[in-house]
């Protein structure tokens, strides 16, 4: 098979952080879901959120925090803005093999910049309040006293009424601006994937829609602690998923060697044998190795 070199796209999902000790967490623990802000505009998110009516127009200046893992699908030689923005560690996620394991709650993410899609969007995100309202007006033109078919059709309604609310949520968890209206970055070469919580948790570690930029940031390690000790709050790998596992420097490989073969646990299991921690150090390099070789 003849090699592709430089294809838009990788076969491999990089996920990246800034912080050497955060890729040793994620070595030992797998990576966990983190809290990201994002704005929605009041008319889109009204209708999935009715509960949120007090707040009027309000809510304009306020957004939805998501528990989400961020990727990106860049092949590492054409990532340089990527790593100025998001850092210079990175692990790589064979994508077949991610997207068959999560498929229900990992893809790529809808970037809008027409006016028509939005206005498609925000027509998608009123029809569970029509439902609702559908059901509240069949529920009145029921009997007080007719209570088993009154149960009968919440019964049948209620879970399609949820069924929609979650669709509608899971649609508005993948969407992002093409631009970032405060630095006018273009998210759009990001080429995001994102893998997420869908919005059914019935705890408090669910998504958090009331809040504004500013508490998001006041709270979020906070929430992320919360989720660190959730039994579902870190994305669960194997070795075999990993394609690279890239550190910073080079004098930052034999600590990185280290870890996999000494750790007591890999991406959160304590069951990796010598092969498989073996196999693992053969994916690590360094950023400043790639800088000198492709």
């Amino acid at each position: 098979m003849k090699t592709k070199l430089n294809n838009i796209n990788a076969s491999s999902l990089f996920h990246f952080t800034g912080q050497f000790d955060i890729l040793q967490k994620i070595i030992r623990n797998g990576i966990r879901f983190s809290y990201a802000f994002e704005d929605l505009s009041y008319d889109v998110v009204n209708p999935v959120a009715p509960y949120l009516d007090d707040l009027g127009k309000s809510f304009e200046r306020l957004g939805v925090a998501i528990p989400m893992i961020s990727f990106c699908d860049i092949p590492i030689v054409r990532a340089s803005n990527h790593i100025d923005r998001y850092g210079e560690y990175m692990i790589g996620l064979d994508k077949s093999m991610i997207i068959d394991m999560y498929n229900d709650i990992i893809n790529p993410v809808i970037y809008m910049e027409s006016n028509n899609l939005y206005l498609a969007f925000r027509d998608l995100a009123s029809i569970p309040t029509e439902m609702f309202e559908e059901m509240l007006k069949k529920m009145m033109q029921t009997s007080k006293e007719d209570e088993d078919s009154r149960s009968k059709l919440i019964n049948e309604e209620m879970p399609k009424y949820i069924n929609r609310i979650f669709n509608v949520r899971f649609m508005m968890g993948l969407t992002k601006p093409v631009y970032n209206p405060i630095d006018n970055h273009c998210f759009y070469d990001e080429r995001e994937w994102r893998a997420f919580w869908p919005d059914n948790h019935s705890d408090e570690k669910g998504w958090k829609w009331d809040i504004t930029r500013e508490k998001h940031d006041k709270y979020k390690k906070e929430w992320n602690k919360e989720l660190a000790h959730c039994d579902d709050g870190y994305m669960k790998l194997f070795p075999s998923m990993i394609t690279h596992i890239v550190v910073k420097s080079e004098s930052q490989i034999s600590k990185t060697t280290d870890l996999i073969l000494n750790s007591k646990t890999i991406f959160g299991d304590t069951n990796v044998s010598v092969d498989e921690r073996l196999t693992l150090v053969s994916k690590v390099t360094s950023m400043e190795r790639i800088a000198l070789d492709y």
